[in-house]
């Protein structure tokens, strides 16, 4: 491919990306107002976060120059952790509001396991492995509890089976370590996806998720 196709290639690519949010954005201006305000907002937000982000990354990789991957995690933790303080902040009250009617008290267990099975391919010491096991064992008990507590059997099958891959007892151990990774992102979406279907105040699950008829 000559040079000149190149260069029309990556100016035809510049145009869509600029061109075509501004197309989007027109049509939800006009057809879904209220769409367009909230995707507006989002976008905003995802653009400082990203920006934070950056930020802490590159001052925090030039002033630890020996920990350099400690402080690129550091930094990704950073940047969305101050927006999500902003937001929090600005929306206290209707996120209250939200909480009440629809937040259980074992969704914070579930997701920091969640949370750190998304870090756990990065690499750590031995101890931080260690604390996962317990932790994720835990987490995945509670659930157990909660979803037999319900009679919501499926999701104590999958968490008894989560229970016993992560527990700290007798550990498992696999030949490549790239099925721990495989292991550590289905089992975090299953403690995210638990949290729709799996709640101490639900007398029933959805249809067809409970394992009944």
């Amino acid at each position: 491919m000559s040079e000149l196709a190149i260069v029309v290639l990556g100016l035809a690519g510049c145009a869509v990306l600029v061109v075509g949010p501004i197309l989007v954005s027109a049509w939800l201006k006009r057809r879904c107002p209220r769409v367009h305000a909230a995707a507006t907002y989002a976008l905003a937000l995802a653009f400082v976060c990203l920006l934070l982000t950056s930020l802490f990354v590159i001052i925090l990789s030039g002033a630890f120059p020996t920990e350099q991957a400690t402080a690129r995690v550091v930094g990704l933790i950073l940047g969305p952790l101050i927006v999500a303080g902003f937001v929090v902040g600005r929306h206290r009250r209707a996120l209250c509001a939200v909480a009440r009617k629809r937040f259980a008290l074992s969704f914070l267990p579930r997701l920091l396991a969640a949370l750190l099975l998304g870090l756990a391919p990065m690499s750590w010491s031995q101890d931080f492995y260690s604390l996962l096991r317990w932790f994720v064992f835990g987490a995945a008990c509670l659930v157990v509890l909660v979803a037999w507590s319900t009679r919501q059997f499926f999701w104590v099958w999958m968490f008894s089976m989560t229970a016993l891959l992560f527990n700290p007892v007798r550990v498992l151990r696999f030949s490549h370590v790239e099925i721990w990774h495989v292991a550590d992102f289905l089992i975090g979406g299953l403690f995210v996806v638990s949290c729709l279907f799996v709640r101490e105040n639900v007398g029933a699950a959805p249809r067809g998720v409970d394992g009944g008829v």
